[in-house]
């Protein structure tokens, strides 16, 4: 009964238990940037403090937002009611499902902001707690004044999934968007296909640990100890092979691609891939995909194939999908 009572009062306050780690967002001592009303009546303002990445467009629904916030008592005052580093680790919500997981102003906010972004709001209170309030914290029909931060927009399955049949390369389907101008990587995408795209398997070599320089243009290739998965990479993405123990549909996973950090789980909870990276990916460049078995396919049976995509300062040979570090600690 506590359990269920403390469920529903995280639906209403998004602070009431959530995780978020430290991090500094400082009141700002300048001009706001110009104001945004994101209601038609005016239930919702936004100031820009900070701009995000464009690059990567606003959030989708279904997307996990993870957010960073400072509620002050007033517009002008310096003084904190309640701030997301008092939290012990990253607190993140789902956008717009039923019933909402954070309060209506924030929805609104986050629906118009982009990666990094920090934001001064003002809530009116029916877009708030309303007239309830959120005793002890904010009072009845208490209009609201905060910072908010994105700290990482983490695409859903709906939108890293890609449909594809047998003969087609999750690869190639990234590749493709890129040149058709749907993605924002695209010169040293393409001229990665060029590099490697006519390599035959003679030319790939496996990775060697006892080799510590890798030629730039070479796609270097290697498997977990279990055989479990395989990899393939270049300088700019890799590619994972997970094999999996029968046919699944999208709806039987629940799959989170994150900048530093990927985790594939069935709904009942079976861990099938998990941990950290060994760098981070752009998690809205990448891609996953089941595939069914093929005659040629580097792991037998009905597995599942990830294409992700480097991000800028991590295009290097990593060696290995999953942190080495964590490897060698769950060997």
């Amino acid at each position: 009964m506590i359990a269920v009572v403390m469920l529903m009062i995280a639906l209403v306050t998004p602070f009431a238990f959530g995780f978020i780690l430290p991090r500094y967002m400082a009141r700002s001592t300048t001009n706001f940037h110009s104001a945004l009303n994101l209601a038609e009546d005016e239930g919702v303002v936004k100031k820009t403090l900070r701009p995000g990445d464009f690059t990567k467009g606003y959030p989708q629904p279904l997307d996990t937002i993870e957010i960073a916030w400072r509620f002050y008592a007033d517009e002008t005052s310096s003084t904190i009611i309640h701030s997301s580093s008092t939290l012990d680790e990253n607190f993140s919500f789902t956008l717009g499902v039923e019933p909402r997981e954070v309060i209506k102003g924030w929805e609104l906010a986050v629906r118009n902001m982009y990666e990094g972004e920090v934001a001064h709001l003002t809530i009116q209170p029916n877009y708030g707690f309303g007239e309830k309030g959120a005793p002890p914290l904010f009072k009845a029909n208490q209009v609201l004044y905060c910072e908010l931060e994105i700290l990482e927009i983490i695409p859903s399955i709906k939108r890293t999934y890609k449909e594809l049949d047998a003969s087609d390369s999750i690869g190639d389907e990234v590749l493709q968007g890129i040149e058709d101008g749907s993605s924002v990587i695209a010169k040293e995408a393409i001229e990665n296909k060029q590099i490697n795209g006519t390599k035959s398997d003679k030319e790939r070599i496996f990775f060697d640990p006892s080799k510590h320089h890798v030629a730039a243009d070479e796609r270097v290739e290697g498997s977990s100890s279990d055989g479990a998965y395989v990899w393939a990479e270049t300088m700019s993405s890799i590619d994972v092979d997970i094999k999996l123990d029968q046919r699944y549909t999208k709806n039987d996973l629940v799959v989170t691609l994150k900048t530093d950090y990927i985790s594939i789980r069935l709904q009942d909870g079976r861990v099938l891939f998990e941990g950290p990276l060994d760098g981070k990916i752009d998690p809205s460049q990448s891609m996953w995909a089941l595939m069914e078995p093929e005659p040629l396919a580097r792991v037998r049976g009905y597995y599942l194939s990830l294409s992700l995509e480097k991000s800028y300062g991590h295009r290097d040979i990593w060696a290995s999908v999953l942190s080495k570090e964590f490897m060698i600690n769950n060997s």
